[in-house]
């Protein structure tokens, strides 16, 4: 069975020569270089990460990796190089490339040196990194609480975070007023859990009031999926029902509108279906 580079191996040390040892893994001879090793006896069996060297050639090394292929977790940046991407620690001397094929054409929304990226290794004749989402199950958080964390890439439709605790918050684009570089550190507001997740929101003061009113909308419309309810409806029978005055009520559904989530019918207020 081929050996493939990513991966924790058991190996025998089989001789030593002039700048390392040449070791067996799986029947296959692999070297060592000195700088990766402490000292070892001949016969000594030992665990080696392989990854592949300046020389195209699989190697081993000693030192542990923070990610062995198909784990997911947090990396810092070591450098930028604007014609590769930025390379990561992963534990072990040589760094691990995120393409600039899975970063912002925008060079200027590229991570910067010392930040730290929730990645996942990956392996294709090369070891190779992309930015990822943490998996499930996540830590319950409260919501209209702000939470620590950084910025971990984009989606056309806003801003992907993920919190100090490893739980994504999807940021539409309506929630925040400028874009800002992958890697970035921030605090973001909680607005809103649905069956896809959180989402939060970067914005301020009345808007944030605005979007609280949205998330009470929204949460009664998940679970009736409608309302006899709409912008021209009566004060009384509006905070008989979500204890809010009119206007705030008719400034929430624009929202919710505007971004898609309900449609007007017959005087009653329905939930699109995603």
């Amino acid at each position: 069975m081929a050996l493939t580079q990513g991966f924790m191996y058991s190996c025998t040390v089989d001789r030593k020569t002039d700048i390392g040892y040449a070791i067996i893994c799986d029947e296959e001879e692999v070297f060592l270089h000195a700088k990766e090793a402490a000292s070892l006896e001949i016969g000594q069996r030992i665990d080696v990460f392989l990854y592949m060297d300046a020389y195209k050639r699989i190697a081993a090394t000693m030192d542990r990796p923070i990610l062995t292929v198909g784990e997911k977790g947090l990396l810092n940046v070591m450098s930028v190089e604007e014609n590769l991407g930025v390379f990561l620690d992963n534990g072990i001397n040589k760094h691990i490339l995120l393409s600039k094929d899975h970063l912002p054409l925008d060079k200027a929304f590229w991570p910067k040196k010392d930040d730290t990226l929730f990645v996942e290794l990956k392996v294709k004749n090369r070891l190779y990194l992309e930015l990822a989402i943490p998996n499930p199950p996540y830590q319950s958080i409260e919501l209209l609480s702000y939470y620590d964390g950084f910025i971990n890439g984009f989606h056309k439709e806003g801003i992907r975070f993920i919190t100090d605790q490893l739980i994504p918050v999807f940021i539409h684009k309506s929630q925040y007023t400028e874009r800002l570089p992958i890697g970035t550190k921030l605090s973001l507001k909680v607005i809103h859990e649905s069956s896809k997740g959180y989402t939060g929101t970067l914005l301020q003061s009345k808007e944030t009031k605005r979007l609280s009113d949205a998330d009470v909308i929204l949460s009664f419309l998940e679970l009736h999926k409608k309302m006899p309810l709409d912008a021209s409806s009566p004060s009384e029978s509006i905070e008989k029902t979500f204890q809010m005055s009119r206007k705030a009520f008719k400034r929430a559904l624009g929202y919710l509108y505007k971004i898609r989530k309900i449609t007007f019918v017959d005087g009653q207020t329905v939930l699109i279906k995603e």
